[in-house]
């Protein structure tokens, strides 16, 4: 696992993966401190095309998605329940396998996969966000199948961050909360952009 404290940090390993040079990649942070906009500020910066998915998936939504996009970047955010059920974590840890020849194998009685066959190979490129999983065998036999990123900005870098954002006018400018937001940050402990927003 690779531990990173800043946004350029994130933004390097985030470009790395969206432009192929590895199988997978795993963002993981709280939440509130800005993984899915600085990760789609990078593929728009470099107008990388992917596929975004954020929520939750069932095994066969999962199963189709891979399916339907086997070669391309394909970006899917808050993850964390992939993790909780067996079936879609072992469609996952077959798509992110850092071997050269990956396939996604899988059996269901589903009428809804039936166009689907029971394997097929697969070549995308797969970035997760992560807030948090559950800690296991197989979650840390995981970790070891992709680049793990473990984001862990101060409160000091998340202001500036968000001085950023807010003087770029991509969210409201409001001095006087900014600048509460600037002097609590380094001493909070768990600052995040949602309590600036609210």
């Amino acid at each position: 696992m690779v531990k990173i404290t800043s946004y350029a940090e994130m933004e390097k390993y985030a470009l790395f993966a969206a432009q192929g040079h590895t199988a997978s990649a795993m963002f993981l942070s709280r939440g509130g401190l800005g993984k899915t906009q600085t990760v789609k500020a990078v593929l728009k910066e470099h107008k990388i095309p992917h596929v975004y998915k954020s929520g939750f998936m069932t095994v066969t939504e999962l199963v189709r998605l891979f399916y339907e996009h086997p070669d391309d970047l394909i970006v899917i955010d808050d993850v964390d329940a992939l993790f909780e059920s067996e079936r879609t974590f072992a469609i996952l840890r077959q798509a992110c396998d850092t071997t050269g020849n990956r396939i996604v194998q899988y059996a269901s009685p589903s009428h809804t996969v039936a166009d689907i066959p029971k394997e097929f190979p697969i070549q995308a490129t797969v970035i997760l966000l992560v807030n948090d999983f559950p800690d296991s065998p197989a979650i840390k036999a995981f970790k070891t199948r992709t680049i793990c990123v473990e984001f862990q900005p101060s409160g000091n870098e998340i202001s500036e961050r968000l001085c950023q954002i807010a003087t770029l006018g991509k969210v409201s400018n409001d001095a006087e909360v900014l600048d509460q937001f600037k002097r609590l940050a380094p001493v909070s402990k768990i600052p995040n952009f949602r309590a600036y927003i609210l």
